[in-house]
């Protein structure tokens, strides 16, 4: 199917998917400059259809995105702004400044110059998750992702929800950690410059003892970080096994 590309604007039929309109600006020589919206006829023979704002995609040596205005001076085509051959190369510099895109060295994936390549960022993730220490699951609090999980259905929930099989998921091991004491340091900025040497009043200072002292009593993890191991799942985790 065919997109309408006019005025910096794309438009298609909503038989298309989001993604599917995404993949077809892409291949036109476009990216997405906003919010995808969705507009329905007011007749009855006025289809509904889908449209975004849209920007060319300009990558760093395209031939069309800057201009020699003279000897001494390269200008961005797309904004007009003029740069000057002093120091670091003005062709370069005007470049930089047109281009909206970056092409990965590694993977060649396209990807916004004020972003990163996807796919090698995933790589380097997977590389790190496989480096760790395996361990099997025995029902112990772990993080997949951002989400944090603690018992076995929660977990199970996330991966049935996000269609990841137990062999491909990436989930490491959480473990307890105390809260710290708290120590003088901790309003070091409120404090004089020789805050070492200066002694609170004592109904702050017989506060502060009471809670470290409760805190060293409680002896139980009140927040969890990474262990630094990752989970082996078994294949039938998902169906309950």
């Amino acid at each position: 199917m065919n997109i309408e590309l006019a005025n910096g604007k794309a438009t298609a039929p909503c038989v298309f998917t989001k993604s599917a309109f995404k993949s077809a600006i892409a291949e036109a020589g476009y990216f997405e400059d906003g919010n995808i919206h969705t507009e329905y006829g007011w007749r009855k023979d006025e289809p509904a259809h889908i449209w975004c704002r849209v920007k060319r995609i300009v990558l760093f040596d395209d031939p069309d995105s800057v201009s020699l205005v003279d000897a001494k001076v390269w200008r961005d085509n797309s904004t007009g702004t003029a740069f000057m051959e002093q120091g670091r190369d003005a062709e370069s510099r005007a470049r930089e400044n047109a281009s909206t895109h970056k092409r990965c060295n590694t993977c060649s994936e396209l990807y916004r110059k004020d972003s990163w390549c996807s796919q090698c960022s995933k790589d380097r993730e997977r590389q790190r998750f496989n480096r760790l220490k395996a361990v099997p699951y025995q029902d112990q609090p772990c993080v997949i992702g951002d989400s944090w999980h603690f018992d076995p259905d929660s977990l199970r929930d996330y991966l049935l929800e996000h269609d990841i099989m137990p062999s491909d998921a990436e989930v490491e091991e959480a473990e307890p950690h105390d809260l710290p004491e708290i120590e003088l340091e901790h309003w070091c900025d409120d404090l004089p410059e020789d805050y070492d040497e200066y002694t609170l009043p004592d109904e702050i200072m017989n506060a502060l003892d009471a809670l470290n002292r409760a805190i060293r009593k409680h002896g139980k993890g009140v927040t969890y970080f990474r262990s630094g191991n990752r989970i082996t799942l078994p294949d039938g985790f998902v169906d309950g096994g």
